[in-house]
């Protein structure tokens, strides 16, 4: 498996630019020799577009309506994933943005889960949210 990206700490301006690259990487690992066509430039482009969208990805269907009892029912409800920058688009798209109270990714705390930073951090989107420290 291919190590997960390096953040160079949290917020880096650089952080979609290494996700980017990382993603090259893996899907160049994937189509193998195939990848120094000069063809593969294109086709990464596309599929990196391509699930840079909603339209990409399928909801289990008692998502939504699960997201919206526990909202009912007060719970804050934040989405903590070591996925990259364009799941604030894809999850806008599915229309899950709105159900939730705060994203967290590896561009806004610098490094991936398990580490222990990313669960803190979350954490403490979830405090703003109640207003408590």
């Amino acid at each position: 498996s291919k190590d997960p990206v390096v953040y160079a700490g949290a917020g880096s301006a650089d952080a979609e630019a290494r996700e980017l690259a990382w993603w090259r990487e893996v899907v160049g690992s994937v189509f193998g020799d195939a990848a120094s066509d000069p063809g593969f430039d294109g086709c990464f482009a596309e599929l990196f577009t391509h699930y840079g969208r909603g339209e990409a990805w399928t909801l289990y269907p008692e998502a939504l309506a699960t997201i919206a009892a526990l909202k009912r029912a007060g719970w804050t409800v934040g989405v903590l994933s070591n996925f990259d920058s364009r799941l604030e688009g894809i999850l806008a798209d599915l229309e899950i943005t709105q159900e939730t109270d705060f994203l967290v990714l590896p561009r806004d705390t610098g490094v991936i889960k398990p580490h222990p930073g990313a669960f803190e951090f979350a954490l403490r989107q979830a405090a703003n949210v109640v207003g408590c420290e």
